[in-house]
C-alpha cells in the first residue's frame, strides 16, 4: 500500500516537472518574439557601393536588434528578420536581393552572400590606395580631410597604429605635418587632436594682396561676411535659419535674409558701399590707387557720382564697325575685405624678362593687357577708346601692341601679343580669351591651379637651389627619370636554318581562327545542388569600357568568344601589364587617370563562384622534383612557351553558358578555353601529354 503511494506521488512530480518546462519553454519563445520599441531610432540602409562600409552596416544592425531586445538569428523568426533587412538595401544592392532572396533562409546566409557579392576581394588594397592619395590641399580644410581619413581608416583592417598615423602624416600639408612629428603621437586619435588644435592656434599667411595674419578657423565659417569696421552694432538673436541657395532658387527667396519679394541686389542687409565724389575732370580716364580704393572718372559725365570699387578689370578690346579707334571695355569688381576667398579674383606670379609680376586669369577679358614698359618688343601704335563697367566712353588715347615671353607656374608661353594699358597695382598683366583659345587652359576654381597640358614645358632642376624651391612648393610635381635599354639578344646563326624551316610551327600570333577539336577538350562539371548567380556588374570608367570593348571585338572577329544568355554570369575587369621599358607594373589607378586605351592590359574574369560549384577533375599534375631528377646529366636543354596556351583547347558547346562574362554593353561566353576557371591545369596537363604522346 506504501509503494502504491510512493509511486503515485512519485508520477505527479513527473507531470509537474514536465508542466514547469512546457511552460518555460513557451515564456521563452515568448520573450524571442517579443520586442522593445525605440522611438527615433531607424534601421542602417546599404546600397552595395564601394564608398560604403558593409562591415558598419553589419554592426548597426546587430546592435539595433540588441536594442529592441529581438533574437535575431532565432529561426522562428528568421523571415521575419529578413523581410525587415531586405527592406533596408537600395540601389545595387535591393535589386541583387529581389534576384536571389528566394535562395537566403537564414539570416547568416543574408550577410555572407551580400558580402560576397559587394565587398571585393581588394577592399583592403583600395582602401589603402585612397588613403596613401588622400591629401589635405585637396579638402576644403584640415577638418574635413580628418573626417575623410576617419572614413577610410576605420574600415581598415590589420594596420598598426604607427602605419595608421604615417598614413595620416602623409597627407597634411607642412607646418602641421612638422608639429604632429615633433610631437611624437603614439595614437592616431592624439595625431588628430595635435593637428587640429595646431591647426586652430596658429594663423597663416594669405597671398594676393593680404599680407595680415589671420586665424585658420575663421576660414571654416563659409558663410562669414567681412565688413567694414563701423563701431559696435547691437547682436540679432534668432532661432530662424536662412534656407540654402538652392531652397531660395527654388522658392524665389533672397539669397541674404531668405525673404520673398526682392532680391539680394536689393537685400536691405546687403553692405554697402562707400561713394566718392568725382574731382578728376580733366582726365578720360584715371584710377586712383589708395589702400583698398580706386575711383573710376568718367570726363563726359562730371556732375555724377561714380562708385568706389577696389580693383578695375579692363575686360575687352575691339574694334568698331563704324570708326577706325578701337575701343575697351572698362568692368569693375570688387576684392576687397567684404569678399569671401572662395569669390576674389585668379592672380598669379610670373615673370616677364627676369622680373617678378601679378598675372590677372580673366576669362571674360577679350584681349590680353600689360602696364605699360614691361614688354620688351613693340609690334604697333594704335588710338584705344575705353568703355567703362556703366557704358560710359573715354576719349581716344595712343596704345601700344607689345609681345613678350611669359613664365607662369613653371609653365612657358612665348611670343604673346599685348596692349599696353594703365593696371592698378594689385596685378601687372591680364591674360584674356586669346590666351584661352590658344592654350584651353583646365582650371580647378576650388584649389586655383592651372593646368595647361598641351602647351607645358618641362625644366631641368638646379641641384643647389632644388630643395629650398621644393620646400617653398614652387614645383607642382617633380619626376625622376630613369633611362634604361631593353636587352636584345641575338638568335645564333647555327638555329636561324632551324626557326626558318619550322616557321609554321612558332608563329609570332596565333591565327584568328578557333583551335581544332581534340581528343582532349575543356568540359566543366557543377555540383548537383548548384545553382546561378548573376552578380552586379563592376563599375567601369571610361578608359576601361574603351579598352574592353578593343578586347572584346578582337576576340569576336577571332571566334574565340560569342553572345550569350546563360543566368552564370561572372565580371571582368583589367589589370595593366607589366611595362617592357621601366620593368614595373603600372598602378590601376596610374592607368585610368592616363587615359589610355591602347596600353597592354591582363583581363580578369570573377570566376570565384563558378570555381565554388564546379567538380574538379581529380588529373595528377608532374613532379618538379621528378622532373629534375630526369635531367641529371643533360646539357641542352629546350623552353617551350605556348602563346596563350589555354586559348588553344576548345570548351564543349555543354560547358561555355558556364563561362559567361558580362561587359558594359552585353554577355558574351568563350568557345575557347578561358583563364581562372579552376579545372584548367588539370585538363590543360592532360591534353599536353596526350599531345606529346
Amino acid at each position: 500500500m506504501l509503494s502504491d503511494q510512493h509511486a503515485q506521488l512519485l508520477q505527479s512530480m513527473v507531470a509537474t516537472m514536465e508542466k514547469q518546462a512546457l511552460l518555460l519553454e513557451q515564456f521563452q519563445r515568448f520573450t524571442q518574439l517579443s520586442e522593445i520599441k525605440l522611438g527615433g531610432v531607424k534601421l542602417p540602409t546599404y546600397g552595395g557601393r564601394l564608398d560604403e562600409s558593409f562591415l558598419l552596416y553589419k554592426e548597426q544592425v546587430e546592435q539595433y536588434f540588441f536594442a529592441k531586445g529581438v533574437n535575431w538569428k532565432c529561426h522562428e523568426l528568421s523571415l521575419r528578420i529578413l523581410a525587415i533587412l531586405g527592406g533596408t538595401l537600395k540601389h545595387g544592392a535591393a535589386q541583387w536581393y529581389v534576384m536571389q532572396k528566394q535562395y537566403i533562409t537564414t539570416v547568416d546566409d543574408f550577410f555572407f552572400k551580400i558580402e560576397r557579392e559587394f565587398v571585393p576581394a581588394d577592399l583592403q588594397e583600395r582602401l589603402r590606395e585612397e588613403m596613401n592619395d588622400m591629401r589635405e590641399r585637396d579638402c576644403k580644410d584640415l577638418p574635413d580631410y580628418v573626417g575623410k581619413f576617419r572614413h577610410v581608416v576605420t574600415q581598415v583592417q590589420d594596420m598598426s597604429e604607427l602605419d595608421r598615423i604615417m598614413y595620416f602624416l602623409r597627407g597634411l600639408s607642412g607646418r602641421t605635418r612638422e608639429e604632429v612629428q615633433y610631437r611624437r603621437c603614439t595614437t592616431l586619435s592624439d595625431a588628430i587632436t595635435v593637428a587640429l588644435d595646431f591647426d586652430r592656434s596658429h594663423p597663416t599667411r594669405y597671398s594676393r594682396g593680404r599680407s595680415q595674419d589671420k586665424p585658420r578657423y575663421r576660414s571654416y565659417d563659409n558663410n562669414r561676411r567681412y565688413q567694414s569696421n563701423t563701431g559696435p552694432e547691437p547682436m540679432d538673436v534668432s532661432t530662424v535659419q536662412i534656407p540654402s541657395r538652392d531652397e531660395c532658387r527654388r522658392r524665389n527667396l533672397c539669397f541674404k535674409c531668405g525673404s520673398p519679394n526682392h532680391r539680394s541686389a536689393q537685400c536691405h542687409q546687403r553692405p554697402t558701399r562707400s561713394v566718392r565724389e568725382n574731382t578728376n575732370a580733366g582726365r578720360n580716364y584715371q584710377h586712383q590707387v589708395h589702400r583698398q580704393h580706386v575711383n573710376n572718372v568718367d570726363s563726359r559725365e562730371d556732375d555724377q557720382d561714380t562708385s568706389v570699387y577696389d580693383r578695375v578689370t579692363i575686360n575687352a578690346v575691339e574694334v568698331q564697325k563704324d570708326s577706325e579707334v578701337p575701343f575697351i571695355a572698362i568692368h569693375s569688381s570688387s576684392s576687397g575685405a567684404d569678399i569671401p576667398a572662395q569669390s576674389r579674383l585668379l592672380v598669379r606670379d610670373g615673370v616677364i624678362g627676369n622680373k617678378p609680376v601679378k598675372i590677372l586669369i580673366d576669362s571674360g577679358a577679350s584681349t590680353n593687357l600689360i602696364k605699360p614698359g614691361l614688354a620688351s618688343t613693340v609690334l604697333s601704335e594704335q588710338m584705344v577708346q575705353a568703355r567703362r563697367f556703366d557704358g560710359t566712353w573715354t576719349s581716344s588715347q595712343p596704345t601700344k601692341r607689345v609681345e613678350d615671353t611669359i613664365l607662369i607656374d613653371g609653365m612657358e608661353f612665348p611670343k604673346m601679343q599685348f596692349t599696353e594699358w594703365d593696371l592698378p597695382d594689385t596685378h601687372d598683366l591680364i591674360f584674356g580669351q586669346p590666351w584661352f583659345t590658344m592654350y584651353n587652359p583646365q582650371i580647378n576654381w576650388r584649389t586655383q591651379q592651372i593646368e595647361v597640358a598641351a602647351h607645358t614645358t618641362f625644366k631641368d632642376v638646379d641641384g643647389p637651389t632644388f630643395h629650398a624651391k621644393m620646400t617653398r612648393g614652387a614645383y607642382e610635381e617633380i619626376y625622376q627619370l630613369k633611362v634604361t635599354t631593353i636587352d636584345h639578344q641575338e638568335i645564333p646563326h647555327e638555329l636561324q636554318p632551324v626557326l626558318d624551316e619550322y616557321k609554321d610551327v612558332f608563329p609570332d600570333q596565333l591565327p584568328e581562327v578557333m583551335p581544332p577539336t581534340r581528343s582532349v577538350n575543356f568540359e566543366l562539371q557543377l555540383k548537383p545542388d548548384a545553382v546561378p548567380s548573376s552578380q552586379a556588374p563592376f563599375r567601369l570608367s571610361k578608359v576601361e569600357q574603351e579598352a574592353l570593348q578593343q578586347f572584346v571585338e578582337e576576340n569576336i572577329r577571332k571566334g574565340w568568344i560569342e553572345v550569350s544568355n546563360s543566368p552564370w554570369v561572372s565580371n571582368i575587369f583589367g589589370i595593366p601589364k607589366k611595362d617592357p621599358v621601366t620593368g614595373r607594373f603600372p598602378k590601376r589607378a596610374e592607368w585610368l587617370r592616363s587615359g589610355n586605351s591602347k596600353i597592354p592590359i591582363r583581363w580578369v574574369i570573377d570566376y570565384r563562384y563558378v570555381n565554388s560549384m564546379s567538380v574538379v577533375a581529380k588529373i595528377p599534375l608532374p613532379l618538379i622534383e621528378e622532373l629534375f631528377d630526369r635531367m641529371v646529366g643533360c646539357k641542352f636543354f629546350t623552353l617551350l612557351d605556348l602563346a596563350q596556351g589555354y586559348h588553344q583547347m576548345v570548351v564543349l558547346p555543354s560547358s561555355r553558358p558556364y563561362t559567361a562574362f558580362r561587359t558594359h554593353k552585353e554577355t558574351y561566353q568563350w568557345c575557347v578555353a578561358p583563364m581562372g576557371l579552376s579545372g584548367m591545369p588539370g585538363v590543360w596537363s592532360r591534353l599536353v601529354l596526350t599531345l606529346f604522346d
